[in-house]
């Protein structure tokens, strides 16, 4: 019974090979999603911090004409005021002109509000270019980033690529394996446990071992027992976890056990597979049968089952 443990075992790590290389195939696939997400949330970006460049350009050079009118119109009542002032100091200009000298002193208020206007368009100004200036920079930045993320899609597709065809190489194998172990697993034990009651091979074993049953006939109904009492499930798990200490209590004395199985699984390769790589040997099933001794004979039977819808 530990032999045909041991083939369950295999199927089950083949399984989990399976399993792994579509984990790593949804995490490509899943990179690339995030890849080409990022590239266009990246461009979006870019289309932004353009739009902010001509923005501020546009304002910069808005601003430029009434800056020189501030200017010029700044300095003619400065001007004139100055000459006043000098008329006045020289009695150019009687005491009439105090109306004109009022005026101009409002003008040369006019000229400081004027002048201000203008230093405020310019910092306005200088603002506007370092505004787009930064946005200019901050493009190029987002521009690399958006070619080094291109370059990771493209690496990501092409990884993707060779493994989707190694995966399919991978998966023909496994498939000419499983077949053959399943073959031979079910004609050498299918007549002492029909394949059905493989899920309860853990509890067969347990029963033996403790002495509860003496042949499979009654271990068999001691399993429905548990089925009709809903304790099936409980049942097998304490089955494992007692098979598992003893699996590792055993150890490699166990490899002596898988010699007829592993016969029968060489003339099997040979009829099935012809020139196969020797994989099915003792050591293998050991191996198997040690790894997979904590898991369940319900969780490896549903694991086989999964296996063999992937690779119709």
């Amino acid at each position: 019974m530990y032999a045909l443990r041991a083939g369950l075992s295999f199927i089950s790590q083949k399984c989990d090979i399976v399993e792994n290389n579509e984990l790593k195939e949804s995490q490509l696939n899943t990179r690339i999603e995030n890849l080409a997400s990022d590239i266009q949330w990246k461009e979006r970006d870019i289309e932004n911090e353009e739009r902010k460049i001509k923005i501020n350009n546009f304002a910069a050079r808005k601003t430029s004409l009434p800056m020189i009118l501030f200017l010029l119109f700044s300095g003619i009542p400065i001007i004139l005021a100055i000459f006043v002032y000098i008329s006045k100091i020289n009695n150019w200009v009687d005491d009439s002109m105090t109306f004109i000298i009022f005026l101009m002193v409002i003008l040369l208020i006019v000229s400081i509000f004027l002048f201000l206007k203008f230093i405020f368009k310019l910092i306005y100004r200088k603002d506007c270019l370092n505004k787009a200036k930064k946005c200019f920079y901050s493009v190029n930045e987002m521009r690399s980033y958006a070619k080094e993320l291109r370059c990771d899609l493209i690496n990501a597709e092409v990884e993707l690529d060779n493994k989707k065809i190694l995966f399919s190489n991978v998966k023909k194998e496994i498939g000419r394996e499983v077949e053959i172990i399943d073959h031979t697993l079910v004609s050498t034990f299918g007549t002492i446990l029909d394949k059905r009651d493989w899920e309860n091979l853990d509890l067969i074993i347990y029963y033996y071992e403790t002495g509860r049953a003496d042949s499979v006939k009654e271990a068999l109904q001691l399993v429905d027992k548990e089925k009709r009492n809903d304790a099936l499930i409980e049942a097998i798990g304490i089955a494992t976890n007692e098979i598992c200490r003893s699996i590792h209590s055993l150890g490699k004395v166990m490899i002596q056990g898988f010699a007829s199985l592993s016969a029968q699984l060489e003339a099997q390769r040979a009829q099935i597979a012809g020139a196969m790589s020797d994989i099915l040997t003792q050591q293998t099933l050991n191996n198997a049968l040690l790894a997979k001794a904590n898991v369940s004979s319900r969780q490896m039977v549903e694991q086989m089952k999964t296996l063999n819808n992937k690779l119709k």
